[in-house]
């Protein structure tokens, strides 16, 4: 068995090492635009993402390179928001920002912009974490899981599987092993946490400013409540079989089922109650299940009456685990999947697809433990035995492998993010364009550079629609050294004009002209401003 889940620890471990961190927040628009030219400093500055974030770094770099701290920055909706520093000279000025998405996950970036002229800019060295970092992360996640499915379940188990507690001393000391590394893995992951948070290196861990920034996040309600497991486990642990220690496991088990629901994927996925029931649910049910494998096939490996009552419980209770566990995962995936296609055209789906395999292959395994071993052992076969105790082995290598594709997720934004980035995205841009007697609204599809569609409706101060025969356009782009196009819109069967062959190369404030030729006399220009993200 041990050999089994080493190999299998072996194999995650070259996977985790060559994957990648991903940030699960996507930054959508800013205003100021990046690489804009403005003639005046604006009053504010925002950036726009696709979800809910909080601020750890928010710093202006003026044009003469003094930096200014933003005390004032708050969240509006998915908005980051903050007042501009008065007096900022004329130059090109960068806004360094390092937020935490909802699930936990850092990511940061510059936008730079400038005011009255273009200068040369702050020198501004984006925060990154170190890429060893993640590999750290994995391997001390992969601690921390099987302290809480390995010890905390294996606790449980002694506490109401095993008749009076009796556990072989090898599977004692494995559950305790699996506990205290938790407690280790705990602690630690909350300073690697705070490295990732702030953008650093393994070495930073020697500082204050790690930790800090890791307690601070949704993370560190996770690893309080797996710390407080870890410890109601190992006075449950401690003598045999009481109601005392049945209570304190009993809690330990539910108590990690909400630490795992408080942080990660389940957290912020819509609608976010049932998404964490399921998560709550799906976790309790995989610890219960994990947490009996070692101490049930330890008990086996020399069996006595003992083991047999032990695995007949467990025989009896684990449908009542697997069925809610299977449920709240097929939900967490239709919650966290847009289609079918996500399985082979994400990172996240392929991950999946081979936990699904590993899944599979258990459960194949349970059932034929269920239905053909459990009898045979339960009556003293010999041969039923071995043979239960080698399934068993190779379920514990199967878990180690599943665990380590979950933790892999933790880098990897799931199909729903990725999706609702790109909606963001391709949303469009709207303006009105104005004129004392004729107003166009304008709307350009999507918002962003590059080849756009854009649809225009006049309508009069009476905001009654306005038949024109004839409607032009004029795009410019003044701080970008772009000169005024043209193009000639072409009336849609819903009566509203379009744009096609239209191209904003460049990100910032575009200034519109609407041309309209109402009778073969009378002609109205409109105009008006609209900002294109990058």
């Amino acid at each position: 068995m041990i050999r089994a889940a080493a190999g299998a620890f072996m194999v995650m471990a070259g996977v985790a090492f060559a994957t990648p961190a991903l940030a699960h927040a996507s930054l959508l628009s800013s205003y100021p635009p990046d690489s804009v030219l403005l003639e005046t400093a604006p009053g504010t500055l925002a950036l726009t993402f696709n979800e809910p974030v909080s601020v750890t770094e928010l710093q202006l770099i003026d044009a003469t390179g003094a930096r200014h701290t933003l005390p004032d920055a708050h969240l509006e909706g998915s908005s980051v928001v903050a007042s501009v520093p008065a007096g900022l000279p004329n130059g090109t000025d960068a806004l360094s920002w390092r937020v935490v998405s909802a699930d936990g996950h850092p990511i940061g970036g510059t936008l730079v912009f400038s005011i009255g002229k273009v200068t040369a800019g702050p020198a501004v060295s984006a925060r990154t974490t170190a890429p060893n970092v993640y590999s750290v992360i994995w391997v001390v996640g992969l601690i921390l899981f099987a302290g809480q499915f390995i010890g905390v379940g294996g606790g449980f188990f002694a506490a109401w599987i095993a008749p009076e507690g009796e556990l072989p001393k090898r599977a004692r000391r494995i559950i305790t092993a699996t506990l205290i590394g938790g407690i280790i893995a705990g602690v630690v992951s909350l300073g690697l946490e705070g490295v990732d948070v702030l953008g650093g290196g393994l070495g930073d861990l020697g500082g204050a400013a790690p930790w800090a920034a890791g307690l601070a996040t949704s993370y560190a309600s996770m690893v309080i409540l797996s710390e407080i497991a870890f410890a109601m486990t190992m006075v449950a642990m401690v003598g045999p079989a009481s109601p005392l220690a049945r209570i304190l496991s009993g809690f330990a088990l539910l108590s990690v089922g909400v630490a795992l629901s408080l942080t990660g994927h389940a957290s912020d996925a819509p609608p976010q109650s049932l998404s964490w029931a399921a998560a709550f649910l799906h976790t309790v049910g995989v610890a219960f299940w994990i947490g009996c494998l070692i101490p049930l096939g330890l008990l086996l490996w020399k069996p006595t009456g003992n083991a047999r009552v032990a695995l007949l419980r467990f025989s009896r209770a684990i449908p009542f685990a697997i069925v809610p566990l299977v449920f709240a995962g097929l939900l967490l995936t239709v919650v966290q999947f847009t289609s079918i296609a996500d399985f082979w055209t994400t990172d996240y789906g392929r991950i999946l697809a081979v936990k699904l395999v590993a899944v599979l292959a258990l459960f194949s395994l349970a059932a034929v433990n269920r239905f053909v071993f459990t009898d045979r052992a339960a009556r003293g076969d010999g041969s039923g035995m071995q043979a239960l105790r080698r399934s068993i082995g190779v379920e514990i290598g199967l878990v180690v492998v599943i665990l380590g594709l979950v933790e892999l997720w933790r880098f990897i934004p799931p199909p729903r993010a990725v999706a609702a980035v790109a909606a963001a995205m391709s949303a469009p841009a709207s303006t009105h364009a104005m004129a004392p007697t004729a107003m166009a609204d304008v709307t350009v599809t999507p918002g962003r550079a590059g080849p756009v569609r854009m649809t225009l409706n006049l309508i009069d101060p009476s905001f009654n629609p306005i038949v024109a025969k004839e409607v032009s356009v004029d795009v410019a782009n003044p701080d970008a050294g772009i000169e005024p196009i043209t193009r000639m819109a072409v009336r849609a069967a819903d009566g509203s004009w379009q744009v096609d062959a239209l191209d904003l190369p460049v990100a910032g404030i575009w200034r519109i002209t609407v041309n309209a030729l109402i009778t073969d006399f009378s002609e109205t220009s409109m105009e008006g401003s609209l900002i294109i993200r990058r």
